[in-house]
């Protein structure tokens, strides 16, 4: 009787040996896949599973773009990383490989170790090439007044207003807004992909409602000259929305806090824009979502001394010539390629 007691006592403990086993091999899998927060990668959305490069050039740092919107901040500082697939399956594999058959429980914490330093170096090579065939693939569109060059995926549509109503006047307005030139692919009604530039003078970011200039646009040399970095994002964004709103669209749109960055005349951040959906429920049954988010990436530049449109008698003033990149944010935050198409475009804007 005792040597059954004693059998059963072993049996129970193999078997919560091996509960135990499974569900450590669980969390494992179940950490490699949700975000941990204060990693150097993050993306733009909670299931973002591609590898992000890290910071680049004066865009906002990946882990930034997770906040969406400020009451969203709580939430989505939660999802400060996503690991890749590749680091799944590994951690997974470790923790299976850290028990026998006989359900016997071995710690193997050299297979739970950080990946070793070649398949850091393999990760960075892979996603090199990623970037340098995004790039190669853009072809080059040269503005034909010259103000700007930009590439752009093959079989995006281009358009170049000429007539004089179409282009934004000396203070750049114009039936179009401030916008000189649109293009990108629509073939996907709810997540298409556009890419426009605009100019204006610098001192129309510095307009109250009524038109009234709030500062000396004449001292206007730089970025930094117009006030703190995050307030002139902000109000950019703003008159994003508000032109959206006069054109019959209504648009809530935030800027993604710490994105906005200063490097020599090149000003670039990112927002993100709640699209709103009339049925909701029937958005759903179609996408299986109940919300559209949009991603926006912004690039200006600024000139200190030219004209709107090189007319004669115009006085030399600041002005600003900026890409709008405007995606998908599940796109952008799931498809490695596609993202990387999306950096090229912004990377490839230059200003004459």
């Amino acid at each position: 009787h005792t040597r059954k007691k004693r059998k059963a006592k072993s049996e129970n403990a193999k078997t919560m040996l091996r509960a135990a086993t499974l569900a450590s091999c669980l969390l494992a899998t179940v950490e490699a896949w949700l975000p941990v927060a204060g990693s150097p990668r993050a993306a733009a959305s909670p299931l973002m599973v591609r590898p992000i490069a890290g910071p680049r050039g004066g865009r906002a740092p990946a882990t930034s773009l997770l906040a969406a919107t400020p009451r969203e901040d709580a939430k989505t500082s939660a999802f400060a990383e996503a690991a890749t697939r590749r680091e799944a399956l590994k951690r997974t594999a470790a923790t299976l490989a850290a028990f026998t058959v006989g359900g016997i429980w071995l710690p193997a914490q050299a297979a739970l170790a950080e990946p070793a330093v070649e398949d850091a170096a393999a990760a960075a090579a892979a996603a090199a090439s990623i970037r340098a065939k995004a790039k190669a693939a853009l072809v080059e569109f040269v503005d034909p007044v010259g103000l700007f060059s930009i590439g752009l995926p093959k079989g995006y549509y281009k358009v170049r207003p000429t007539a004089e109503g179409d282009l934004p006047n000396s203070d750049g307005i114009g039936r179009r807004g401030s916008r000189i030139f649109s293009a990108g692919e629509v073939s996907n009604q709810y997540a298409p992909k556009i890419v426009s530039v605009e100019r204006f003078p610098a001192r129309k970011i510095l307009m109250d409602d009524k038109g009234v200039v709030f500062k000396d646009a004449g001292s206007i040399e730089t970025w930094e000259s117009m006030g703190k970095v995050d307030q002139v994002a902000e109000i950019l964004v703003n008159q994003r929305d508000k032109e959206a709103e006069q054109a019959g669209k209504s648009m809530n749109t935030n800027l993604v806090k710490g994105s906005a960055k200063v490097s020599g005349s090149t000003l670039e951040f990112a927002c993100v824009t709640d699209v709103p959906i009339m049925r909701p429920e029937l958005f759903e049954e179609q996408t299986g979502r109940r919300e559209i988010k949009r991603i926006n990436f912004f690039r200006g530049e600024l000139r200190a001394k030219e004209t709107m449109n090189a007319k004669a008698g115009e006085e030399p003033r600041a002005i600003v010539t900026a890409v709008w990149v405007s995606v998908e944010q599940s796109d952008y935050a799931e498809n490695t390629a596609f993202a990387a198409q999306i950096d090229a475009i912004l990377d490839s804007f230059k200003v004459n």
